[in-house]
């Protein structure tokens, strides 16, 4: 009887982690950014960062208009 309480218990402390780890793919944890276009930038040196000292080409203009229709 002793044994199968030890077992149950770490079977259903194994459960509780897989749950755990489950449920954070699904839920933001807290105090993490419930919307990704909400995060403004990228970090320091990242490869892919904005030029805010560069205007903004035609092209470039024409792709952000159509991505503003997509939300939609």
């Amino acid at each position: 009887m002793d044994r199968t309480v030890t077992v149950a218990a770490w079977l259903a402390g194994r459960l509780w982690h897989a749950l755990v780890g489950y449920g954070a793919l699904w839920f933001h944890p807290p105090g993490a950014a419930a919307d990704p276009a909400s995060a403004r930038g990228t970090a320091p040196g990242h490869p892919e960062r904005l030029c805010p000292e560069l205007p903004t080409s035609p092209a470039e203009r024409a792709l952000w208009a159509q991505l503003r229709g997509l939300g939609e």
